[in-house]
């Protein structure tokens, strides 16, 4: 068994909480932490998803910067572990090209495949003051849209996953 194989073997959600606590630093230590962005493998898969998500969640914006296009990916569904905390995470950028540039697609991405509850999720950009600030025009209406159509429903739907 490798290094990462032990790691994931920890982040599994099956484990205990003091041998996921041990993966998750074990994750943190690693230089290329590129596997943990929603690892597809038979053995490994959503079962270490919110683990791995919290080990992103700890990286700076510009470690991350060059996976920008996946935490948005991420996103796409928040009933998947560890999407919250990628979603929060991405909430805390603070500067980017490249973060804009994968909300954009995600938002085109989103509308193209006619996501409402992606959009919907997106929509949360919009409490971040580097994406208000600094998307465009278009998609801030496109988001801004989505958003109106049903803030209470995606503060109570928000508050039941984060319970």
């Amino acid at each position: 068994m490798n290094r990462l194989e032990e790691i994931f073997e920890l982040l599994d959600w099956n484990n205990s909480e003091v041998e996921q606590a041990a993966g998750v630093a074990l994750a943190k230590q690693l230089d290329d932490f590129s596997p943990l962005f929603q690892p597809l493998t038979e053995r490994y898969n959503k079962n270490v998803w919110d683990n791995c998500a919290i080990v992103l969640a700890a990286k700076t914006d510009e470690q991350l910067s060059p996976f920008a296009e996946q935490l948005f990916e991420w996103t796409a569904d928040l009933n998947w572990p560890g999407a919250v905390t990628i979603l929060e995470r991405i909430k805390r950028i603070s500067s980017g090209d490249t973060f804009l540039s994968a909300a954009i697609a995600a938002v085109r991405q989103a509308k193209a495949e006619d996501d409402t509850s992606w959009k919907w999720w997106l929509s949360e950009l919009l409490e971040c003051v580097f994406f208000s600030k600094n998307l465009p025009e278009e998609t801030i209406v496109q988001l801004e849209t989505v958003s109106a159509c049903c803030p209470t429903k995606k503060r109570k739907f928000l508050y039941k996953l984060t319970q």
